[in-house]
């Protein structure tokens, strides 16, 4: 069976380059505490702005772990109803 080409403005031609892209920026974002610091003093942030931002950080995260998880959990549903 030979497979049917994919249409050249299909969404399945550009999720490469999203996972790209998602890949590179998940490897440049900072994943350990003295990491993020680095970072921040590199921006010019202080520690008291850094702990105003901090609280609001950990809820945003959470967010969107959930709406990621939300995402693959629809599609999933999705596929396993149309066949």
């Amino acid at each position: 069976m030979a497979a049917e080409p994919v249409p050249q403005g299909s969404t399945a031609r550009r999720v490469p380059g999203v996972s790209l892209v998602l890949g590179l920026l998940a490897a440049l974002l900072p994943k350990c505490p003295v990491c993020i610091a680095t970072y921040l003093s590199l921006l010019g942030v202080t520690v008291g702005v850094a702990g105003a931002v901090g609280t609001l950080l950990r809820p945003a995260g959470f967010a969107l772990v959930a709406l990621s998880l939300g995402v693959l959990i629809a599609r999933r549903w999705r596929r396993r109803r149309s066949g």
